[in-house]
């Protein structure tokens, strides 16, 4: 689907005209066709359409012809996460067979309403968001039925179908053909970069433009990038032969390492390399503390997922008392349910793998633990020459007549030595406050008297205040 209305919305308005909420015809004047098409789309998505509107279950007996006691009907609750994949899925046949059904809102006040689906695109995708929607025999069923989708906030997110009681032997094939649809290569939200958080008390899930980091912008040791491999190839270049021999393909690793080594560069250059292959979701703390259960219930739907999950030792610290707190208790409950998925990936990064729970570090939870050294005088000078080749070559993108040589003029290795037990963020900061104090003229004698003043270091006042 494309970020326009879909054609059944226009269908269901009758002859094309965009409709008030009265049923009367707009008035639209002389405007342009690309203006009329503009307030139509947007009169269809606040429900300016004229449709037939009535209670789920009586609005379904009057299209499926039959008495109120001999409707069917077969209720799915949906998460916040699974609903808006129905709703694709919903879509796309509203779409297909949009000159043959009816659409309604979900009450006799209330019009049919859209949501709006962030894809990654320029424009967002509308889905159904609450409306009854009847089709007839031999469009999706050889039966006649009615799809009946609620995402309202406070109640109980899902969707209902309703057949006559005659062919109730549809009603299960047909729900679990939208969830097994909603969770194929159609699914919207696949390969994609997402950011789940809670938004009015509920999860919510947003796209985010993989950063375009690679392996290249971030120096490790090979060892590093060797473990991060061989845990990649869970769902890579090792999935079927753990498949075949029966040992999952879903795995936990734990980051760790001193503030500023590069846990969070390392997560944005796979990011960048697994999108479209993998989807990954950055889950924020709130999630992690109360919606984990929740996020990782309905991953499936995702395809092969990376999970991230940063500062975990803020929620899964080391119990007081021997008291296990209920955030804790479920972060270690839904851990040992993933192993039960297939294609599902988590990576939690902490700073101090001591300040968590022991609970949390055994297999099957957290399978591996990598820590991420502070780089050594080599890797230093790598860093360092990394973040000059990015000044100059930024120097000359407005002019290419004005690019400095910057790299060339400046001992990476005297400066990398100057320092010690420094994190690729400090190293950063050296070369950011050489910027501020000389602007590009850098030079080894101008690094190295930043570098040993120590003004780059973050530290806290000392002596006695009012």
């Amino acid at each position: 689907m494309t970020g326009t209305v879909p054609k059944s919305t226009a269908a269901s308005a009758g002859a094309g005209a965009p409709l008030a909420p009265t049923g009367e015809p707009l008035d639209l004047g002389p405007v342009s066709g690309a203006t009329r098409e503009t307030i139509e789309t947007l009169v269809a998505l606040l429900g300016g359409v004229r449709n037939a509107v009535g209670e789920p279950p009586s609005w379904s007996a009057k299209y499926l012809q039959v008495p109120l006691n001999e409707v069917a009907a077969f209720r799915r609750l949906a998460s916040a996460l699974k609903l808006p994949m129905i709703g694709a899925v919903l879509a796309r046949y509203m779409d297909e067979f949009a000159d043959r059904i009816v659409v309604a809102g979900v009450a006799p006040e209330k019009a049919p309403r859209w949501a709006l689906l962030d894809t990654g695109g320029d424009h967002p995708t509308p889905i159904p968001g609450q409306m009854n929607v009847y089709f007839p025999a031999d469009t999706i069923l050889p039966v006649p039925c009615v799809a009946s989708i609620d995402d309202y906030e406070w109640g109980e997110r899902g969707i209902i179908y309703y057949l006559r009681r005659a062919d109730q032997s549809f009603g299960e094939p047909l729900a679990a053909r939208f969830e097994q649809e909603a969770r194929g290569d159609n699914n919207p939200l696949r390969g994609l970069v997402l950011n789940a958080t809670v938004d009015s008390g509920r999860l919510a899930m947003s796209t985010v433009k993989a950063s375009g980091a690679s392996r290249a912008d971030v120096v490790l040791p090979e060892a590093v990038w060797t473990e991060l491999d061989l845990f990649l190839s869970t769902t890579t270049t090792r999935r079927e032969l753990l498949q075949r021999l029966g040992l999952g393909t879903s795995r936990g690793l734990l980051l760790t390492g001193a503030p500023g080594v590069g846990k969070t560069s390392v997560i944005r250059a796979l990011a960048t390399e697994l999108t479209q292959r993998m989807t990954i979701i950055l889950a924020s703390s709130e999630v992690v503390t109360d919606y984990i259960r929740e996020l990782y219930d309905d991953i499936e739907l995702l395809g092969p997922t990376v999970v991230v999950l940063e500062d975990i030792d803020l929620i899964t610290g080391r119990r007081r008392g021997g008291e296990v707190s209920a955030p804790l208790t479920e972060f270690l409950n839904t851990l040992d349910g993933v192993r039960s998925r297939q294609d599902v990936l988590t990576v939690a990064t902490t700073n101090d793998p001591l300040a968590l729970d022991a609970a949390a570090i055994r297999p099957g939870r957290i399978d591996t633990v990598l820590e991420i050294p502070k780089p050594d005088r080599s890797a230093r000078a790598d860093m360092l020459r990394l973040y000059l080749t990015r000044i100059e070559e930024r120097s000359g993108e407005q002019d290419p007549g004005e690019r400095r040589r910057i790299v060339g003029g400046v001992d990476v290795d005297a400066v990398a030595g100057a320092v010690d037990d420094v994190s690729g963020a400090d190293l950063h900061e050296i070369v950011r406050r050489t910027v501020l104090e000389f602007g590009q003229d850098l030079t080894t004698e101008r690094m190295l008297g930043v570098a040993r003043g120590g003004r780059w270091k973050p530290a806290a006042p000392v002596g006695n205040y009012l």
